[in-house]
């Protein structure tokens, strides 16, 4: 009795160890309790195989997302002391991993992955394609710059920063989507000589210079509606570019901004356009009849057109740049239609035109804007302008009739200097007119003269310079 009870005992006791061990099973991957890294560059262990979330395909919108990969492994990463006191890790490089593509985890050790470090693949001929997760929120400085083998690059919306070069040189890649959290664009495709769709969400505000300089093959471009310029060499050499709408957020484009996008240019009747905007004109244009739909007469587009005698500007123009039509001597009448609301400094200067008709949008003339126009006789400046700046009309020699509006408050240096004017008409009261911010030699001129307000007259001393 006493041995059976034992061989009992001893069977319990086998089979509760066994128990034991099957309830033991150790974890796959377990957040850690201890204290995060200080920051290091050491790798740390990826965890095992996980499904990555759905991306945004930098390649076409319209193709399915990625198929779903395993993260990969080996990727060597460094520790990130973040401001709040907690710690995250970044992408250091690619470690001992062989992975053509490459699918970057959400975390490592518990640790959120926030960045893919300043030139972590740089110069790598292997990978294929890279998917990088929400939690990374900057793809810092040529992270992936002169990766040759690279032709796909899938993004999380959650990436708010892509950084100078950070996929520039990279031959193969040939479509880029910014994820919607992307406000500002740098140059980061660089050089990207195959790439030739670059699409942009309406949340992007700011495009850097050269942003897509050098990429020869790019032939589609949307743009962020919420952009209002276009700096210098933002398309430099995209000689495949033949259309672009450029959103009509816009208000500035630099007159280098398309340099080498020869076939981007469409020539119409001697005047050159990109979009609605006015780039250049033919040496020996005549006759510029502006078209419907057209914004701006861009920086230069007509400067020193000798041959140019007529020109006529479309309603909804808006904006006329420095130089427009500076030395176009020929010019006799110009109409600037009241959408106007921006005539930038020397855009008419030593353009000797006799008549000229102001846009009623105008809130400010510039320097310079009519420098010189010796055949203007009578000058009406419409209500609504509040500025006239430092030689706006200097030179009038011609001018004897001037009418002011009342809602002037300053007029600057030299603007009506070598005038005839002995008069001039101003729509306020006296006491309105002697409110006005005047530059002591607004009129450079030998005789006395007055101002005919419209409760009474002013005599004032136009004095010459000394």
């Amino acid at each position: 009795m006493k041995k059976t009870l034992k061989m009992t005992k001893v069977f319990c006791l086998l089979i509760a160890v066994a128990l034991l061990f099957i309830s033991c099973d150790k974890p796959r991957y377990k957040t850690p309790t201890q204290t995060p890294p200080a920051k290091t560059t050491s790798k740390v262990t990826t965890p095992e195989a996980t499904t990555p979330e759905a991306t945004t395909s930098a390649h076409d919108p319209n193709l399915q997302d990625p198929p779903k990969k395993k993260y990969s492994k080996g990727l060597s990463y460094g520790g990130i002391g973040l401001p709040s006191g907690e710690s995250a890790v970044s992408v250091l490089g690619i470690g001992s991993c062989t992975d053509v593509d490459l699918v970057i985890p959400e975390e490592v050790d518990g640790w959120p992955v926030i960045a893919i470090s300043d030139q972590a693949f740089r110069n790598n001929n292997t990978i294929r394609s890279v998917t990088i997760p929400s939690s990374v929120k900057t793809i810092e400085e040529k992270a992936f710059y002169n990766a040759r083998a690279l032709e796909e690059v899938y993004l999380s919306e959650g990436i708010t920063e892509i950084c100078h070069n950070a996929f520039s040189y990279c031959t193969k890649l040939k479509e880029f989507v910014f994820p919607g959290t992307v406000t500002s664009v740098s140059d980061a495709l660089v050089g990207c000589t195959s790439l030739t769709t670059v699409m942009m969400t309406n949340n992007v505000e700011s495009m850097s210079t050269n942003a897509f300089s050098g990429c020869t093959s790019l032939t589609t471009v949307v743009l962020s509606n919420k952009l209002t310029t276009s700096p210098s060499g933002a398309f430099d050499d995209c000689i495949s570019l033949t259309s672009i709408d450029i959103p009509a957020s816009v208000t500035k484009i630099s007159e280098i901004a398309f340099v080498g996008c020869d076939n981007l240019v469409e020539v119409v009747d001697g005047v050159h356009y990109i979009d609605s905007w006015v780039v250049g004109s033919e040496r020996d244009i005549e006759k510029a009849n502006i078209r419907q739909g057209t914004v701006c007469i861009m920086n230069s587009s007509f400067n020193n057109r000798y041959h140019l005698k007529e020109v006529t500007l479309p309603q909804g123009l808006l904006y006329i740049e420095r130089y427009a039509f500076s030395r176009c001597e020929k010019i006799e009448s110009i109409v600037i239609p009241n959408s106007v609301i921006k005539v930038e400094d020397s855009a008419f200067e030593y353009s000797d035109m006799k008549s000229l008709t102001l846009s009623s949008g105008l809130k400010t003339i510039e320097q310079n804007a009519f420098y010189s126009p010796e055949f203007l006789e009578t000058l009406v400046i419409p209500e609504g302008v509040e500025v006239i700046g430092d030689y706006a009309f200097s030179g009038c020699r011609a001018l004897k009739e001037l009418y002011l509006p009342k809602s002037i408050t300053k007029i600057g240096d030299d603007v009506f200097s070598l005038s005839k004017l002995d008069r001039i008409v101003y729509a306020g009261t006296v006491e309105e007119w002697n409110s006005i911010e005047l530059a002591e030699h607004w009129v450079s001129h030998h005789n006395t003269g007055e101002v005919v307000c419209s409760n009474g007259t002013v005599t004032i001393e136009f004095r010459p310079k000394r």
